[in-house]
């Protein structure tokens, strides 16, 4: 005989406490178990977006509390369960944003998870040599197109730079490969 307090919803798991979700979840269906995932997943991207936020607007606006550690991404690795490098990328991450609206916009709809985010960013921040100014939006919006969605892997979105980066080679030799830098005379 099932009572009230049997009965357990996707909902109720995935707004309900992490203590004891086991024993929730074996109740569920395996349809409602992937349904879980699936929320889960996309509330943690809504966080992370509403993190990043978060941290930048300490940036901007730092208290005494902020000011006493070396920097916010330190202050949210002193303060939560994040080790200073995962800190440090959500501070720089935040402050990255600013300039990049468009990157920002699909971050925070969810529909871009943080490392993609962080990868589009650095490559609109030191785009390749040879691209004219003119290209970044476009460039931009490939990269975003190739980040977004459930099919996007950091593999195909360092693919689609790849292409951008042999597209707008630079006719200059690399340093490393120019032959005059590379000599030792003594």
């Amino acid at each position: 005989m099932t009572t009230v307090n049997d009965f357990v919803s996707v909902e109720d798991v995935v707004a309900g406490s992490a203590t004891g979700v086991r024993g929730r979840l074996w109740r569920l269906r395996p349809a409602e178990v992937r349904d879980v995932a699936v929320s889960v997943s996309a509330e943690i991207l809504r966080l992370e977006a509403i993190r990043v936020a978060a941290v930048d607007e300490l940036a901007l606006n730092p208290d005494e509390q902020v000011l006493c550690c070396r920097g916010v991404g330190r202050w949210l690795a002193t303060n939560t369960m994040l080790q200073n490098a995962a800190g440090n990328k959500i501070a720089a991450l935040g402050a990255a944003l600013r300039a990049f609206p468009d990157i920002a916009a699909q971050f925070e709809a969810g529909d871009l998870s943080l490392d993609h985010a962080a990868i589009i960013v650095a490559f609109c921040e030191s785009p390749p040599k040879g691209m004219p100014d003119r290209a970044l939006p476009s460039c931009m919006k490939t990269l975003l197109a190739a980040a977004s969605g459930v099919e996007a892997t950091t593999i195909k979105l360092r693919y689609a730079i790849a292409v951008l980066e042999r597209i707008f080679e630079s006719d200059e030799t690399p340093p490393g490969e120019d032959d005059d830098l590379n000599v030792l005379r003594i």
